[in-house]
């Protein structure tokens, strides 16, 4: 139980990250700078790699240490978080990929994210089928 109450609060201090990450690339994107660019600062006082790394790995990280510390206690939260999680992630980039025309490099940085995401949303679905599963024995035991 205490393992799932850590777990929940990583995955929720991870989707805030997200969400913190989400809304600074947003206002970097909307800001113009004197020339007429897009400016690369949102309202975070870090450049793009650091944002990327201190909010985006961070997430990530955290999130599959959430998924392996919860492994053998079932959890819809935690399913519907790492999903959610994933989630974020995946659309960020699929918004991304709208506004901006990606080069070389940022071909190669959305592609490694958008694995990111789509990783968590697998972890999310893999824990729901072992949490299933893990039910399902534990019922069959007590019968």
């Amino acid at each position: 139980m205490l393992m799932v109450k850590i777990g929940t609060g990583l995955l929720l201090v991870s989707l805030a990250l997200l969400i913190i990450y989400g809304t600074d690339v947003i206002v970097a994107m909307s800001k113009n700078g004197q020339d007429g660019t897009k400016s690369p600062r949102g309202f975070l006082p870090l450049n793009e790699a650091t944002r990327g790394i201190a909010f985006g790995g961070t997430a990530v990280v955290m999130s599959v240490v959430a998924f392996l510390i919860t492994r053998k206690a079932p959890s819809r939260n935690v399913v519907i978080l790492l999903i959610i999680n994933g989630g974020v992630i995946l659309a960020g980039m699929f918004f991304l990929m709208t506004r901006v025309t990606p080069t070389a490099n940022s071909a190669k940085t959305i592609g490694s994210t958008i694995l990111m995401g789509i990783l968590l949303v697998v972890l999310g679905l893999v824990k729901s089928y072992y949490d299933k599963r893990h039910v399902a024995q534990r019922n069959e035991y007590l019968r």
